[in-house]
């Protein structure tokens, strides 16, 4: 599929474009902080939490027959255009019985678009609704390029990691 070709070259530039590369390392920048603040504030709203639910049933866990119980799997995703699609790590949706996000505090129903088992990346949607998304960049993250991983913890509040 082209997209994923797509979303994997452009994986370590997303949400990121339009400034990152041209940022000083922090100990030569005294305005480093202020700056990594304003990306999370611009990244965030296109930041989401993706819970994936997989029914187990429960002679796998040594219940009785006609048991069941229920896995949730929590991850951040990232949204890639306005239309609701959604990406996020493949092993979070792989095998899932439904999948729901949580969009600026409000839980909604998403449904699997596809899996790339190759770059890792899962894909879901959550179609119909007009949602914020993420700036992709327009070309692939180069070494030595300032590189940012937005993660949202279980309650929503936004932690971000940064490397070169």
């Amino acid at each position: 599929m082209d997209f994923f070709r797509i979303i994997t070259t452009s994986l370590a530039g997303l949400s990121l474009a339009g400034g990152m590369s041209h940022w000083a390392k922090a100990d030569t920048n005294p305005r480093f902080e202020e700056q990594v603040s304003a990306l999370v504030r611009e990244v965030s709203p296109a930041t989401v939490i993706v819970r994936a639910y997989t029914t187990i049933p429960g002679a796998a866990l040594g219940l009785g027959p006609g048991a069941a119980s229920s896995l949730m799997d929590v991850t951040t995703g990232v949204i890639i255009d306005s239309n609701g699609s959604i990406v996020c790590p493949a092993g979070t949706v792989v095998g899932a019985d439904s999948v729901t996000i949580v969009y600026r505090g409000q839980s909604l129903r998403a449904r699997i678009v596809g899996v790339d088992y190759r770059s890792g990346l899962g894909l879901v949607g959550v179609f119909g609704r007009d949602l914020a998304a993420a700036h992709i960049a327009e070309r692939p993250a180069t070494a030595g390029e300032l590189a940012a991983l937005i993660e949202l913890d279980p309650t929503g509040a936004a932690r971000p990691t940064i490397g070169f």
